[in-house]
């Protein structure tokens, strides 16, 4: 093996080299301006413990602080780096303002008719004794009971895109907490809130949002929405005061059979779907809503989307349910989340510094999606390197997000030497001030 000293490198290897220090710094100065408007309001110190955090989720893949000092390369033990950081995640709350930046960022660049994805998700910790405020949780993938805390989050979906919007965990045994719908409007209003160009934004969610109180949020703050209701909910017909179970409206209504795109097993398919709608309300709103059926071969049974979007015909019908079918981008997005940044080997034992740890790294997630879907002469040679460096075969759609982050990885991995956030700078009196140490003239 023929080892190079830096000075005398091939003269490839050198612009190699310097190609990769311009990137360093490049992703250096992104967590730095980012971390100035989440810690605005925070001192020096504060913008500098955001700035490592922040690169260091970046660097390692990891929510381990363990992990995390690593990529820090500060020169003292381990041991002193993550105390450091552990005092820090305790000493502050920055969920609100991590939230507040990130949706002000993205609402300035959303589209007119964007589309909202909302959604629930857990974080298991099935080995956890002594961590603060533990929820006996229902993990929706392995159909079982465990120990765990909640998270809700929001993106902006397309067919190939998600872009993190809003992100919090929370438990219910908190003191804090007060219901899941609290949790939910609250991000819904900080979105309505930095919504300054007043786009049409159309809310799509799963059954857990299949809540009147929701419903009329929705209508207070003027929001289109596509729910998937429960087919036992009751349902009235226009013109009818009879309440019906939501799985018998499919009889009420002719069905129209066209090819269209399922999800099935996490693969998109084009199949053959029968699309029914009807038009009604739920007994307790006076707001009458579109109940659309789609049936499948591959469904288990028929889905049923309620929306207030205007519903015409069978085509403009499987349009709100193509809508619909974009809600899997949040999906993708947490299952990201746990591969890619080892959310659930989170290892802080006190629950506003899980909280923090969290928030920043839905903050280095949406780091991550500024580099895959801005455009710019910038990013693009910042995304195209990274993606170089990555080596994996797929590069399309959320796959993306995998190639950055790896990529991330293995630059960072080369840095020998401390990265310095936000230096402090001593202030030097000039000659002429009163402050100033006269000199006394040599002897001689």
């Amino acid at each position: 093996m023929v080892l190079y000293h830096k000075a005398d490198l091939p003269q490839k290897a050198k612009v190699q080299h310097h190609m990769e220090d311009a990137i360093i710094s490049e992703v250096k100065d992104r967590v730095k301006r980012f971390s100035k408007k989440i810690g605005k309001e925070k001192s020096l110190p504060g913008k500098r413990f955001i700035s490592e955090m922040l690169f260091g989720i970046l660097g390692s893949g990891d929510t381990k602080l363990t992990s995390i000092g690593r990529v820090l390369k500060e020169p003292i033990a381990i041991q002193q780096t993550v105390k450091r950081l552990s005092r820090n995640l305790a000493d502050i709350d920055i969920t609100n303002e991590v939230n507040r930046t990130m949706v002000s960022e993205r609402m300035s660049s959303l589209e007119p008719e964007a589309i909202i994805a909302i959604d629930g998700s857990d974080i298991r910790k099935p080995y956890a004794e002594s961590m603060e405020h533990l929820y006996d949780i229902h993990d929706g993938s392995r159909h079982e009971r465990g120990k765990g805390y909640l998270m809700f989050c929001m993106a902006s979906v397309g067919k190939e895109t998600v872009k993190p919007l809003y992100g919090e965990m929370y438990s219910t045994t908190a003191p804090e907490y007060r219901s899941s719908y609290d949790i939910t409007t609250r991000g819904l209003d900080m979105l309505v809130e930095q919504n300054k160009e007043r786009n049409q934004l159309t809310i799509v969610a799963d059954r857990g949002y299949d809540d009147e109180k929701l419903y009329r949020y929705y209508q207070d703050k003027g929001l289109r929405f596509i729910t998937r209701i429960r087919r036992d909910r009751n349902f009235m017909l226009s013109g009818s005061q009879i309440n019906r179970k939501v799985d018998t409206l499919y009889g009420y209504t002719k069905s129209r059979k066209m090819q269209g795109e399922v999800i099935h097993e996490g693969r998109v398919k084009e199949v053959q779907l029968s699309v029914a709608m009807v038009r009604g309300r739920i007994s307790n709103l006076s707001t009458e809503y579109t109940v659309i059926v789609i049936k499948s071969r591959l469904f288990q049974e028929p889905m049923y989307l309620m929306t207030n979007i205007r519903v015409e015909n069978h085509q403009s019908a499987y349009r709100v349910y193509a809508k619909y079918l974009k809600r899997w981008g949040i999906e993708t997005m947490y299952r990201l989340m746990k591969e890619k940044f080892n959310l659930e080997d989170m290892r802080v034992l006190r629950y506003k510094r899980m909280r923090n740890l969290f928030s920043l790294m839905m903050g280095s997630l949406y780091l991550v999606s500024k580099i895959v879907y801005t455009v710019g002469n910038k990013t693009d040679f910042l995304q195209k390197q990274l993606i170089r460096k990555a080596k994996r075969l797929r590069k399309d759609g959320t796959f993306l997000y995998y190639s950055i982050i790896d990529g991330l990885k293995q630059l960072v991995a080369r840095l020998d030497k401390k990265l310095i956030f936000f230096e402090h700078v001593y202030w030097s009196p000039p000659a002429y001030s009163l402050f100033a140490k006269i000199r006394e003239p040599k002897n001689g």
